[in-house]
């Protein structure tokens, strides 16, 4: 298997990964007061549309050739970073609410 299907077979499962800890975030967040939830929403919904992009990124990187494939990867490895980060954050913010 080449670089590029490896790097394509691991991001779509951390992508897999982050659609289930949506929907336990969600579900989390259903639990608090409506005031706070409207504001975990909104950042429920940027992380939808960043992991949308990092989708868009992995259709593109798996189109180009390999000469900008380094390129397209370094950019969504950002991306992927970025969003794994955003989860980590939403992600302890929700659990400090519960308490």
């Amino acid at each position: 298997m080449t670089k590029k299907h490896d790097y394509r077979d691991k991001l779509e499962k951390e992508l897999k990964a982050w659609d289930a800890q949506s929907d336990k975030l969600k579900a989390q967040v259903d639990e608090l007061s409506a005031d706070i939830r409207k504001q975990y929403y909104k950042k429920l919904d940027e992380l939808e549309n960043r992991k949308s992009d990092i989708r868009e990124q992995l259709t593109d990187l798996m189109k180009t050739g390999e000469d900008n494939w380094e390129k397209l990867v370094d950019k969504a490895e950002k991306s992927r970073q970025d969003v794994a980060d955003m989860f980590s954050n939403l992600a302890d913010k929700v659990r400090h609410r519960e308490k």
